[in-house]
């Protein structure tokens, strides 16, 4: 009885201590996942802010070529201008 009493106390401490790891692992894992889960909702944050200023650069560099098709145009009519007095002057 004695030999079987102590039989169940070392097999209860052996799958308690069992647990007690497993649980402890569980907390682990559980604690990295969540250090995962954090770091990725701020990289994509960080993903995010640099879209929002490519899309505002995209935006400002787009106005910049539009301005520089009107110049562009603006001196092309110029040049015309220019030549078109030149072939007057030059009658």
């Amino acid at each position: 009885d004695l030999n079987l009493t102590r039989e169940h106390e070392v097999a209860a401490k052996i799958a308690w201590t069992e647990a007690s790891r497993k649980g402890e692992s569980l907390t682990r894992q559980a604690g990295l996942l969540r250090d995962n889960a954090k770091e990725a909702v701020e990289r994509r944050a960080r993903i995010e802010s640099l879209n929002e200023r490519r899309r505002d650069q995209a935006a400002h560099l787009q106005g910049v070529a539009d301005d520089a098709r009107e110049v562009a145009a603006m001196v092309e009519r110029t040049l015309q201008g220019v030549a078109a007095e030149r072939d007057k002057l030059q009658e």
